[in-house]
């Protein structure tokens, strides 16, 4: 029996090739989709068509349990290639990945292991792996497969490489400060993945993770971390719509993060007495502004209605009650 009921279709006609054990769910599968052909272990046979696949949300199932992983889908007569290729790129060994993202793959095809004790051991694996995963969005960033040179590298690596490579605080569950860094699906925000422990961890870097970057990279390297290197970063909170895709609960701009947070201190904190000023003779009220109602009080001036301009007779007579019972006491 399979690990799994129904997944979506995007290609007409694909299988379930297998799944990608200690995937998340916040992976852009766009990028990711479009990073593993261009691995150097990615030799189909007939170079000219490709096979092709797909990736797709999916629960897998085991021991009356389920997980969300991702999973791979081809066409039937691709199945064989496809397995040996993801079989081999996707081991658990420590090597270059895709996006940088260590997964595993586990096959679905006839002949490797189908056993309910397997799926359940595979699905253990994979919670534990994962624990309680949050993340949060990061504005100011550039293009994450930009290169860039840190300063204790003699080679460039991509930036989304190097955000992964940031050490853990003291006390946090992992030795990486985040474990994934994914772009939104329509590219507009950057999310990072970590331990729900460790949020206050993260949180405290906020101020360090925009001056460490400086001091960590090479010097001229600044436009090829940053959107522009004098705003720096920005961090928020993303929620999910309806369409399951990630945004940021907030505008995804340094100043609308700051008068958001501005805001919510002023509501949070206590409301201020003000204190009774009695009036004086140097002390009283202002006088209220002007208004229409108060500014025509003085009487029409005595003009017989020949001597009106004929334009004006129209608008005169469309004034309000107050200002034609003036106007025919004149006349």
């Amino acid at each position: 029996m399979l690990p799994y009921e129904t997944l979506p279709q995007p290609i007409g006609g694909n299988d379930p090739l297998g799944a990608l054990c200690y995937s998340n769910i916040l992976m852009h599968r766009a990028d990711l989709k479009q990073a593993i052909p261009h691995h150097p272990l990615w030799c189909p046979e007939d170079p000219e068509n490709p096979p092709i696949f797909d990736l797709c949300d999916g629960d897998f199932l085991a021991a009356n349990k389920k997980t969300t992983m991702l999973f791979i889908l081809t066409k039937k007569s691709k199945v064989p290639q496809h397995t040996t290729f993801f079989k081999t790129l996707y081991d658990g060994k420590p090597k270059s990945y895709p996006n940088g993202s260590m997964m595993v793959f586990i096959p679905f095809s006839k002949g490797t292991h189908s056993s309910a004790e397997y799926w359940a051991k595979i699905l253990f694996n994979h919670e534990n792996f994962m624990g309680d995963q949050m993340a949060i969005s990061i504005g100011g960033l550039n293009n994450l497969n930009n290169l860039i040179k840190p300063k204790s590298l003699n080679q460039k690596i991509t930036l989304r490489a190097f955000l992964k490579s940031l050490p853990a605080s003291k006390g946090m569950s992992s030795l990486v400060l985040f474990q994934h860094v994914e772009p939104n699906f329509t590219n507009s925000i950057m999310m990072v993945v970590f331990q729900k422990m460790d949020h206050p961890f993260v949180m405290a870097h906020q101020g360090s993770l925009e001056g460490g970057n400086h001091m960590l990279i090479a010097e001229g390297e600044e436009a090829k971390v940053f959107l522009n290197p004098q705003d720096g970063l920005w961090f928020s909170g993303i929620h999910k719509n309806q369409g399951g895709h990630f945004n940021t609960s907030v505008a995804p701009t340094k100043s609308g993060v700051e008068c958001a947070n501005h805001v919510n201190s002023i509501m949070k904190s206590p409301p201020m007495e003000r204190p009774f000023i009695p009036l004086t003779a140097t002390n009283t009220r202002p006088s209220p502004p002007a208004t229409p109602a108060t500014m025509v009080q003085a009487p029409l001036p005595h003009r017989c209605i020949s001597q009106i301009p004929p334009l004006l007779i129209p608008r005169m007579t469309s004034i309000s009650f107050k200002f034609k019972k003036l106007f025919y006491q004149t006349v």
